[in-house]
């Protein structure tokens, strides 16, 4: 078999953790940010071992709801981080065609706008870059 410890290659034999398929001497597991072996919890981020304080530090953190993000988020002005469920909360939809604002927006009076849909309500021509006013209708 294929009885290695996946950080220094070497045999294991008799005691060993296993984790995520693979196997570790107990002296080998240690944290790929701060050195401290890993005694209790740990995680893997990004194929590597890493202890509890330094995933909270590592790992971004969505500010609205808490959870930590394994997948796309989004840093708002200020360096706010949110989760993608929380971004599409908080920005909701073009105010035109109604799919959700994401990629370049524009926000217009408290609405946000996709680049394309940033158009003349009249002449259908782009307003992007140039100065216009807002109607009630």
């Amino acid at each position: 078999g294929d009885d290695t410890c996946d950080v220094c290659g070497r045999a294991v034999g008799g005691d060993c953790l296993l984790s995520g398929g693979k196997m570790f001497h107990q002296t080998c597991m240690k944290c790929s940010v701060c050195g401290d072996s890993l005694k209790e919890t740990f995680f893997t981020f990004m194929d590597k071992l890493i202890c509890e304080k330094d995933y909270r530090e590592t790992v971004p953190t969505c500010s609205d709801c808490g959870s930590t993000i394994s997948g796309p988020y989004f840093t708002l002005e200020g360096g706010t981080i949110v989760c993608e469920k929380d971004y599409k909360a908080r920005v909701g939809n073009c105010e035109r065609c109604g799919k959700l604002a994401d990629g370049k927006i524009f926000n217009v009076s408290g609405g946000f706008y996709h680049q394309n849909c940033l158009t003349c309500i009249v002449c259908k021509e782009s307003l992007v870059g140039w100065p216009f006013s807002l109607d009630d209708d």
